[in-house]
């Protein structure tokens, strides 16, 4: 533990009160006993992330591991409901009305389309599959909380909401968080994000996401007919894709830009 803390420090700036507060929790005996109840379930968590793996949900089309997570959290003890945008929600309830409001998310979809094969292979005692980790490996870590919370009985002052959100993925807009925060109603004082499979590496903010939809239209004509008469909407559309390839930034970023006639990306790329 107190090597968790020191390590903390070096990141950031965290007060003695902080401090205080995260070694008193972590000596408590309920919450040792959850801690080994994890590791003892290592090897169930693995099979539930194959499961929940090998469920498709490629891009706008979660519904089907949404469900899947939606009966899990049921059967752990949790009520758990689907909201109108397809994320699933669950609530720990904590011991006190007034006290912070904490959000607890992984999720639900992937980059990968309908066509992707996602059946997990085991080799040399590592997983390979379409979204093993991004984020079916969160998702399998929520659930084991979610057990190791109800099992033991733990006592919070404040609400857990579990959430597993729709539309993280590229297309997806963010319209699940977007719900959550902007227009569910629900009252929320903090956020965790498990994404992805570093149990050893803790993030404190996150990137921005700026998104733009840009139209290109024109009078158009015929190719042959009114050659050279008239802008070119395509032309346009082709010229902006090239000129962004060049584009660079002073931080690390990354962007792509989609079709969503077509239903495809046709630029993802990293400057750092």
């Amino acid at each position: 533990m107190e090597k968790i803390m020191q390590d903390r420090d070096r990141i950031l700036n965290v007060s003695e009160h902080s401090q205080k507060v995260v070694r008193a929790i972590y000596g408590t005996e309920s919450v040792q006993k959850a801690l080994e109840m994890a590791k003892l379930q290592e090897p169930y968590a693995i099979e539930e992330q194959i499961e929940i793996c090998e469920v498709p949900a490629p891009p706008m089309k979660e519904l089907q591991r949404g469900e899947l997570i939606k009966e899990k959290m049921r059967a752990y003890g949790l009520e758990a409901e689907m909201d109108p945008v397809g994320n699933v929600i669950a609530r720990y309830k904590g011991s006190c009305s007034e006290a912070p409001v904490c959000v607890i998310t992984a999720h639900l979809d992937t980059v990968f389309g309908e066509e992707v094969e996602i059946k997990v292979r085991r080799k040399e005692g590592r997983l390979y599959a379409p979204g093993i980790s991004d984020d079916t490996r969160g998702l399998a870590s929520m659930l084991q909380v979610i057990r190791c919370l109800v099992s033991n009985n733990i006592k919070t002052q404040g609400d857990i909401l579990f959430v597993a959100t729709v539309g993280e993925e590229a297309e997806g807009d963010l319209r699940g968080v977007k719900r959550l925060f902007y227009t569910s109603g629900i009252h929320i004082d903090g956020m965790l994000a498990l994404d992805s499979a570093d149990p050893g590496r803790l993030l404190w903010g996150s990137t921005g996401s700026k998104r733009y939809k840009i139209e290109f239209t024109g009078p158009g004509g015929h190719s042959y007919l009114n050659f050279g008469q008239c802008p070119s909407a395509t032309q346009a559309h082709l010229q902006s894709r090239k000129s962004s390839c060049g584009i660079r930034s002073s931080r690390q970023s990354a962007y792509y830009i989609y079709d969503r006639h077509n239903e495809r990306r046709y630029i993802r790329q990293l400057h750092s």
